[in-house]
């Protein structure tokens, strides 16, 4: 009798294990769909805090970055760059931003794309990446309405770019 012949279940099952060890693999970092199902309504899919590496914004011509810095602890510190100068954190600041991008809502989606958006020149930029996965935020002209409303447009996570109505609050608090 042949190795094959006798031992085929065995090789069956070691080879759907390697494929399954692969597909999981190939998976972890990607949204998942209940993830992504329960943040529709968020500007981001998904937020995973224990992966954000680095949040790099430009407002109004200035270059703001933020880094994880490693602890040996497992503490989360931050170092912060001003137009490439290391400035002070304020810890308690900066989980407020995390914690307001976090839970960001928006109002409606936009699904034109028009020069009236003012998202080819945004009055915010940010790129927040979290591993291999990332995003960019961009904030742009003012909406209409509600009141002191603005438009954005948030790329990157599993959903194609996508355009925004956000609150004033949530435009202010960024």
């Amino acid at each position: 009798m042949s190795v094959w012949r006798t031992q085929r279940t065995n090789f069956l099952l070691a080879f759907m294990a390697l494929v399954l060890a692969g597909v999981v693999f190939w998976d972890r970092d990607q949204v998942s769909t209940d993830e992504a199902a329960s943040r529709r309504h968020n500007l981001f899919d998904a937020w995973r805090p224990d992966s954000l590496q680095t949040l790099d914004a430009k407002i109004a011509g200035k270059h703001y970055q933020l880094s994880r810095v490693p602890s040996e602890d497992g503490t989360r510190s931050w170092e912060l760059r001003y137009n490439g100068a290391e400035v002070a954190v304020d810890p308690q600041a900066v989980m407020s931003l995390l914690t307001t991008l976090e839970y960001a809502m928006f109002q409606r989606r936009v699904t034109q794309q028009t020069q009236e958006l003012g998202l080819e020149k945004p009055s915010l930029s940010m790129k927040i990446g979290m591993g291999k996965l990332s995003y960019e935020l961009r904030f742009g002209a003012p909406a209409p309405a509600p009141a002191g409303a603005r438009y954005a447009q948030v790329s990157g996570g599993s959903r194609d770019t996508r355009r925004y109505v956000i609150t004033s609050e949530l435009g202010n608090s960024v």
